[in-house]
């Protein structure tokens, strides 16, 4: 079960597949899942009432979106805001999701408290905001404020020649990681970005956190 959730979630760019912590991992090394693969019956994404969540005391309602069917693997409905952006979603606030439920779905309540975004982020040595230009032949040195030691931070580095990307994960309390030499190979105009991830479990379900913050750079060797 736990793998066909796992196809699902990469079906519709949900899945967050990250590299063991002090590692690396191209996109070309991502291996493409068969979504029919092991599966004997299709998955079917129902509705769960109306849902909501509460943040920073606003109220903010979440409404099924058709999800992008693949083939007879998987169908039915996804939940998000009205325009499926995240502004309204702050960070290193208490957020409550509740549910009330459906014929199928019993009503769910939880509550979980998000990270803060990714503070006072330098590449080699330089604030984020500031970087004009990274040199990716000599390893990319990075550093942020510490966070919890339950979280966990990862870089993405995207350059827009078409070569691949890369993302590397650390441990949140380091406070600092390092892109290792020959690890990511674009050049030109891109994007350097950095991801503090929380997830909290419950009985029957999950509460997972993304918040980064990015700047455009120029990559050269």
């Amino acid at each position: 079960m736990k793998r066909k959730h796992a196809l699902m979630l990469g079906a519709a760019g949900l899945a967050l597949d990250l590299p063991a912590p002090d590692t690396c991992r191209s996109s070309d090394a991502q291996v493409e899942a068969d979504p029919a693969a092991g599966t004997a019956e299709p998955i079917e994404l129902v509705e769960a009432g109306d849902v909501t969540l509460l943040a920073s005391d606003t109220v903010t309602p979440l409404v099924p979106h058709a999800f992008p069917t693949v083939g007879n693997f998987a169908s039915g409905v996804l939940y998000a805001t009205r325009d499926r952006a995240s502004a309204a979603l702050p960070a290193a606030e208490r957020y409550v999701l509740t549910a009330t439920g459906s014929e199928t779905v019993p009503a769910l309540r939880v509550a979980a408290d998000a990270p803060s975004t990714p503070e006072a982020v330098e590449v080699a040595g330089i604030p984020l905001r500031e970087v004009a230009e990274v040199r990716v032949s000599q390893g990319v040195e990075l550093a942020w404020v510490p966070g919890d030691a339950t979280d966990t931070v990862y870089a993405e580095l995207l350059a827009y020649d078409g070569s691949p990307s890369v993302i590397c994960t650390f441990h949140d309390e380091a406070g600092a990681g390092l892109v290792p030499e020959g690890a990511f190979a674009g050049t030109g105009a891109g994007r350097v970005a950095l991801h503090r991830v929380r997830t909290r479990a419950f009985e029957s379900s999950e509460m997972r956190f993304d918040f980064q913050v990015g700047a455009p750079v120029e990559f050269a060797k």
